[in-house]
């Protein structure tokens, strides 16, 4: 896939946006070595779980409610077959309008559709439970996708809906696969990271060891909206991540203006920053991937405010900031006092 070009960083640091919040005053200044990664006071710590799952999603051949089918369907194999390896599958069914190609004085029977899917902790785990039953060759035949979430992350249907019907739209891509074509699983986050803001990072990292409730932030159920980003930045003002956290893991999705499908996974440091990559893919279908490092902020109103330092690891490598804030009134529960 072909990776657009993307312009350098402009002079000025931060492109103002509708938010009420003002873009940063200071500008980015490089640092004598930009491209050496910063010693930093905090040590990262190691997540001892693979931050990611192979999901495989599928739909099975729809049938009517008054049949009985000669053999058990697709979906029904599938799911006997992961009950009894313990993998997690969940099962639609989704009622479908009647069909009928001409006027009839019958009455149209109403259709059933199941939609399938499953979480992996491996490729080689799903290869071995299904494909010792010969049950990957009929998957192949219908409608199906593999892609990686969060470890912690069961995708809603809606999220499935959504990456089915844009992999037969327009075929397999790089988080977007099928059964011919497995997805590569993408990085973990990153333990250190060039940039050429590395005193603005040391000035947040000395922050967060001063103020001990950063270390305990929750992040699940929160919203953030973009706030301001450098202009190489692909986020676009009013783009919305949905976060989630589970025992030190950190997850969102996001997606919004000039992004259809956008995944980070982040480990949550001892002092409560934030190391993260991510990867989206735009609604012109270009594939894009970074690593960051998100600083929180807690407000006088108990509202986060995230700084961010990332860098492209596609395209020209570029490196930015950006900011996120959190949507008042969501998480009200979460507010820190």
């Amino acid at each position: 896939m072909s990776h657009p070009s993307q312009p350098s960083p402009p002079s000025d640091p931060l492109q103002p946006s509708s938010d009420p919040l003002q873009p940063y005053s200071d500008p980015l200044q490089p640092s004598s070595d930009p491209l050496q990664p910063s010693s930093h006071p905090l040590q990262p710590s190691s997540h001892p779980l693979q931050p990611y799952s192979l999901v495989m999603a599928f739909r099975d051949l729809p049938v009517l409610v008054n049949q009985i089918p000669e053999s058990l369907p697709v979906s029904h194999l599938v799911e006997e077959r992961c009950r009894q390896a313990n993998i997690p599958c969940l099962v639609d069914t989704r009622n479908l309008p009647p069909e009928r190609s001409m006027r009839s004085l019958l009455r149209p029977v109403p259709r059933l559709l199941d939609v399938v899917t499953t979480v992996w902790p491996s490729a080689a785990s799903l290869r071995e439970v299904l494909g010792a039953d010969g049950l990957l060759e009929p998957i192949a035949a219908l409608p199906h996708v593999l892609f990686f979430a969060p470890r912690f992350g069961v995708p809603t249907l809606a999220q499935v809906e959504k990456r089915l019907a844009r992999k037969e739209a327009l075929g397999p891509s790089i988080m977007l696969g099928d059964l011919g074509n497995w997805p590569p699983e993408p990085p973990g986050p990153i333990e250190s990271l060039a940039h050429p803001a590395r005193e603005q990072m040391d000035v947040h990292e000395q922050r967060l060891q001063a103020d001990p409730r950063l270390a305990a932030l929750q992040y699940d159920r929160r919203v953030f909206t973009a706030a301001a980003n450098t202009a190489n930045g692909d986020v676009k003002p009013g783009l919305q991540f949905h976060y989630h956290q589970q025992d030190g893991l950190v997850w969102a999705y996001y997606e919004g203006p000039g992004i259809d499908l956008g995944m980070l996974v982040a480990v949550q440091d001892a002092h409560g920053r934030l190391r993260m990559a991510y990867r989206h893919l735009s609604d012109t279908d270009a594939f894009r991937s970074g690593d960051c490092f998100s600083y929180p902020e807690i407000l006088p109103d108990g509202y986060l405010r995230m700084h961010e330092f990332w860098r492209w690891t596609s395209g020209d490598g570029s490196a930015g900031e950006s900011r996120l804030q959190e949507v008042q009134g969501v998480t009200i529960e979460r507010k820190v006092s």
